[in-house]
Formats: C-alpha cells, sequence, structure tokens
C-alpha cells in the first residue's frame, strides 16, 4: 500500500540522517492514515511518534552542535561545559542508533573530563555508562564491560550517599553478562550492593 510504501521510505531515510526525507515520508503516509482511519486510531498515534522522533533529533543535533561552537570559542576547548556538549551531541547519535558518531563524541568529552578530573563536578563514571552502553548496543560485550566496570570501580571509592546511580551499573553489567554469556547475573551483582554499604 502508500502508507507502507511512505513508512518505509522514511525508515530508510531516518538512519541516513536524511530528516527532511524521513518527514515528508512519514507526514504522507500520516495523511492517508488519518484520511482512512481518522486521527482517533493506533497507526495514525505510531507515525505522530516516528515524526516526533525525528523532529526532536533533528532539532536536538543542530542546538547542540550550535551551543558546543559558542563555547569552544568563549570557554576554550579544556572546559567541563564543552565536554557536555559533546556528550550530549553523542547521546542524540545514541539514540538514532549511530553508535560509532555516538562513541566518537562521548570520547571527546571523556578526554575534557579525563583533563579536569581534579574538579569534584566532573562525572567521569557516568561518561564511563555511556560508553558502556554503546559498545553494548554493538554486541561489543567486552569493551562494554570494562567501560562499566570503569564507572563502578570510581563510584565506589565515593561516599554512599554519592552513589545515584551504582545500582544501575550494576544492572548494566548483569544485563550485559547475559547477552554475552546468556547467563543472568543480575541479582549476585546487585547484592554487591548491600555488601559495598555495609
Amino acid at each position: 500500500t502508500k502508507i507502507r510504501a511512505f513508512l518505509h521510505a522514511g525508515n530508510d531515510w531516518y538512519p541516513r540522517e536524511s530528516y527532511g526525507s524521513a518527514i515528508e515520508n512519514y507526514n504522507n503516509a500520516l495523511q492517508i492514515q488519518i484520511q482512512i482511519h481518522g486521527e482517533e486510531h493506533a497507526e495514525v498515534g505510531t507515525t505522530y511518534n516516528l515524526l516526533g522522533t525525528v523532529i526532536w533529533l533533528e532539532s536536538a543535533k543542530q542546538y547542540f552542535m550550535r551551543e558546543l561552537e559558542i563555547r569552544k570559542r568563549v570557554l576554550g576547548s579544556a572546559h567541563l561545559d564543552v565536554a557536555a556538549c559533546y556528550i550530549n551531541l553523542a547521546l542524540v547519535w545514541h539514540k538514532e542508533g549511530l553508535y560509532d558518531k555516538a562513541l566518537e563524541n562521548f570520547n571527546r568529552g571523556l578526554e575534557i573530563q579525563i583533563k579536569l578530573s581534579e574538579l569534584p563536578e566532573t562525572r567521569i563514571e557516568l561518561t564511563f555508562n555511556y560508553i558502556g552502553d554503546s559498545y553494548r548496543m554493538r554486541r561489543q560485550y567486552d569493551s562494554a564491560i570494562e567501560f562499566y566496570t570503569k564507572s563502578l570501580e570510581i563510584q565506589l571509592k565515593k561516599p554512599l550517599d554519592e552513589h545515584n546511580f551504582i545500582y544501575l551499573t550494576y544492572h548494566y553489567l548483569g544485563d550485559v553478562y547475559y547477552d554475552k554469556d546468556g547467563i543472568w547475573l543480575g541479582n549476585r551483582l546487585l547484592l554487591k550492593i548491600t555488601g559495598a554499604s555495609k
């Protein structure tokens, strides 16, 4: 059908970052769906979701890139706010499924954070988690484990009241071991939180 053809075309353009073409095709599908089903239909809702996601990603990337340009010009390259810009861009790439670009930007942010690691507001452990996520999605499980473990090591050195997301890191490690070996270690890893809190 025409609807399916437009949706497939949108799905084809979207990962190639041809957002204008993706939006055009999703809109064409949406107009036909509304003519056939009216606004109150599940398929119409799904297409609105596709449109919203593409428009959000396109806009988010443009704004983050502009922010990065301004912050580098005003603050210089070695500043935590510049690192945050790279990490925000990486999160958008990750959401799009473009994990190579995500890792490239996470690592740029990480390089700055490492140089400024003596600052208390540096959140290297969070960036390690993000990098682990991208490696996991690429099925590079050993690399994912390496970065989740790096995150965990930093968190375990901090006071308990600063363990804001340590349970998530244990959970991610459990998930990635399951993905890698088919062995569910989530509960066993989560038990370590109790041990670490004593």
